[in-house]
C-alpha cells in the first residue's frame, strides 16, 4: 500500500523510502530497490540507456542529461545544467526547458520518446515541474515516470539552493499526456491497482 513519505523534498530521504518500499504497489511491477534505480538514473543517465538484446531506443535521462545535436555528433548537451543555470540567472524565468525529441535521431524511429518535454517555473519560491507526454501508458509507465520526474524536479530544487544558498521548495508536477491509455492486457490489473489508491 502506497504511504507518502514525511518529506518529499529531501532527494535522499526520498529515494530510500523507494528503496524501503514505501512506493511499493501491489499491482505494479517495478518495487523497492529496482523502482528506485529507475527514478534516480538522473544520477547516472546511461544506467538505462543499454545496448544489446534488451537495450532501450531511448530512455529519459539519456535524452536530457547526454543529448546528441545530431546521430554522428560528439556534441553533447546536458539540458538539466542548462535548466539550472536558467533558473540562477533569473528564477522567474519561463525558459527552463528541456526537450527529449531531437528529429536528427528520431524522424526515421518507429519509437520516439512518449515524455517530449520539461520546463521548470518557479513561483512564491515554489518550482513545478512541467512535463508533456505525446502518449502515456498510465499503467505500465505512469507510476514509474512520475517518480523519475518527482525525483528530477528535487535534484533540480536541490542543486539550486546548493549553488545559491536559497531555499526553494519543490511544489508539484504538472502533468499533460495528449493519449493517456492503458494497454488491454493491463485492464484487470489496473483496476486493481485502482481500487488500492482508492482506499
Amino acid at each position: 500500500m502506497y504511504e507518502k513519505p514525511d518529506n518529499l523534498t529531501n532527494l535522499e530521504y526520498y529515494k530510500k523510502s523507494i528503496i524501503d518500499g514505501r512506493f511499493d504497489l501491489d499491482n505494479y511491477g517495478l518495487k523497492g530497490e529496482a523502482l528506485a534505480d529507475y527514478a534516480s538514473a538522473v544520477d547516472n543517465p546511461e544506467q538505462l540507456y543499454l545496448n544489446g538484446e534488451n537495450s532501450f531506443v531511448y530512455s529519459y535521462p539519456n535524452r536530457i542529461f547526454n543529448q546528441k545535436s545530431t546521430p554522428t555528433s560528439n556534441n553533447i548537451i546536458n539540458q538539466f545544467d542548462v535548466m539550472l543555470e536558467r533558473l540562477k540567472n533569473n528564477n522567474g524565468t519561463n525558459r527552463s526547458v528541456a526537450t527529449t525529441y531531437n528529429p536528427f535521431l528520431d524522424f526515421n524511429q518507429v519509437d520516439i520518446p512518449c515524455l517530449q518535454w520539461l520546463q521548470s517555473t518557479i513561483r512564491k519560491n515554489e518550482l513545478t515541474l512541467h512535463c508533456m507526454f505525446r502518449s502515456n501508458d498510465i499503467y505500465g509507465a505512469w507510476y514509474g515516470n512520475m517518480l523519475f520526474l518527482t525525483y528530477y524536479a528535487i535534484k533540480l530544487v536541490d542543486e539550486l539552493n546548493k549553488q545559491q544558498n536559497n531555499n526553494v521548495l519543490f511544489k508539484g508536477i504538472d502533468y499533460h499526456a495528449t493519449s493517456a491509455h492503458i494497454y488491454d492486457i493491463n485492464i484487470q490489473d489496473a483496476w486493481k491497482l485502482y481500487k488500492e489508491l482508492s482506499l
